[in-house]
């Protein structure tokens, strides 16, 4: 049976559509003491919290030192641990640099 090309589907879309409509007295409205000002006829006002602080980002603090590499480990039983680290040697005088993983069993 030979194959048939359907014509391409034309969706019309219009200021009612689904996607074209978008409600402006659906928006909740701005907390008290903020610092909204009333908006006027066919303005949209975009209000901004007081407190400036809120979701600041502040720098990290200095908690880890470089000194050597960082080591994942996690202890997945009583007694037994695995640890994900990176590792390097000189193999017939080629630098080799590896990640390594391991598991250990205390006995």
């Amino acid at each position: 049976m030979p194959a048939i090309d359907a014509p391409p589907v034309q969706i019309e879309r219009t200021a009612s559509t689904r996607e074209n409509v978008f409600d402006l007295a659906t928006v909740k409205p701005a907390e008290p003491g903020g610092s909204c000002r009333p908006g006027r006829n066919g303005e949209i006002v975009v209000c901004a919290a007081n407190d400036r602080e809120k979701y600041r980002v502040r720098p990290l603090p200095d908690t880890f030192s470089e000194d050597q590499p960082p080591v994942a480990e996690k202890e997945i039983a009583p007694g037994v641990k695995v640890d994900v680290h990176t590792d390097g040697q000189q193999i017939g005088g080629v630098p080799s640099n590896r990640v390594m993983a391991g598991v250990r069993i205390a006995f």
